[in-house]
């Protein structure tokens, strides 16, 4: 087999293969250097992330393993032998490791075999380890083995190395994009999404509601007695009523949707997989959920109302999700100049429980 064919092979494997995460993508594409370069029939990668990373690519503790052969059962021994002694050398307990590796997710990937094909009778396996530091963090553990008794030559040892600071550099400016992206998702004062996150999101699901006919709805709410409690009782009471209002709607939604602040006293909430119907159960609920909730100002009850206003496609005439947006503040807007128009005058809704 030529080297393109395999290496096309590979990548159509790896692009085909839901199991496989980010991380051991990068983790093949390190082996698959390594299978290339060197004269090896097995290679392993243990990752440790309990305790020194938490992000999605290593969301959990992976043993990958790379083979351009049948894999031989007894190879596990000096496997397992070599990673808990690296591990152990860290002065990381070996218990602790042990029961990490029962845990551990294992993924296998099958290297075809190589133009020239290697000894296989062959009981001995010399194996070649190299720790995985990140930012002088230990992470994992690295081991090559081959079915013959010839170590790895300096030269080889040099080609380990590159490839070794070819992937941590790879996975370190991953990881920092993570926290970059992570840091433009939300909204630093609120905790919520950003509203150029919501935007985006909101793009992308109305494309996907436009190609694939699913309904898609925008809830554009705001705390109806904002301003008679700023009136009353000052702004900032008032900003604190909106926040805890937002607070608890975005501990009742659902993980898909997604909420931002589009002022101090408005939100949007983008509902994919949503009808019009839908977005209305859930304002009705909201509200109620809001009224139920004992909320006070100076030792004093305050009744919180929302309003809402609902736009849903492919109900409304709109081709963009700017336009659905728009068409949800504008009913938003209507239903408020609706509620002052044939409402009693309001105050903030205290009620003073001593007076009940």
């Amino acid at each position: 087999m030529r080297k393109d064919d395999f290496f096309n092979q590979l990548k159509e494997f790896c692009d085909t293969t839901e199991d496989h995460n980010t991380c051991t993508l990068l983790v093949s594409d390190l082996m698959r250097g390594l299978f290339r370069f060197l004269k090896i029939n097995y290679c392993a990668v243990l990752l440790r992330n309990h305790g020194f990373l938490k992000n999605k690519y290593l969301s959990r503790n992976g043993l990958i393993i790379g083979y351009d052969h049948s894999f031989e059962p007894a190879v596990w021994t000096p496997i397992q032998n070599v990673l808990f002694s690296d591990f152990n050398d860290n002065k990381i307990p070996l218990d602790a490791i042990r029961q990490e590796f029962m845990d551990m997710s294992v993924e296998v990937i099958k290297f075809q075999s190589a133009e020239y094909p290697r000894q296989k009778a062959r009981i001995q396996h010399p194996i070649y380890v190299r720790s995985l530091q990140l930012n002088d963090q230990f992470i994992g553990t690295l081991c090559l083995m081959d079915n013959t008794h010839d170590p790895l030559s300096a030269r080889e040892a040099v080609i380990v190395d590159f490839f070794i600071k070819q992937f941590l550099l790879i996975l370190e400016n991953k990881l920092l994009k993570e926290e970059i992206n992570k840091v433009s998702m939300y909204d630093e004062s609120s905790g919520l999404y950003s509203k150029t996150y919501f935007m985006d999101r909101l793009e992308a699901e109305f494309k996907s509601a436009q190609r694939f006919k699913n309904p898609l709805s925008v809830l554009f709410g705001s705390l109806y007695n904002f301003n008679a409690i700023s009136d009353t009782h000052g702004r900032r009471e008032a900003l604190e009523a909106a926040n805890y209002v937002v607070s608890e709607i975005s501990h009742f939604i659902r993980s898909i949707d997604i909420i931002t602040l589009d002022s101090e006293n408005e939100f949007a909430i983008l509902l994919p997989h949503t009808p019009y119907e839908g977005a209305s159960v859930l304002a009705r609920k909201l509200n109620a959920l809001i009224k139920e909730k004992t909320y006070f100002i100076d030792d004093h009850q305050c009744i919180l109302t929302l309003i809402h206003g609902i736009a849903s496609y492919p109900d409304e005439d709109v081709s963009s999700s700017v336009e659905l947006l728009n068409c949800a503040k504008m009913i938003h807007a209507q239903s408020k100049e609706l509620e002052d128009k044939f409402s009693l005058p309001i105050g903030p809704g205290i009620i003073n429980p001593l007076e009940q």
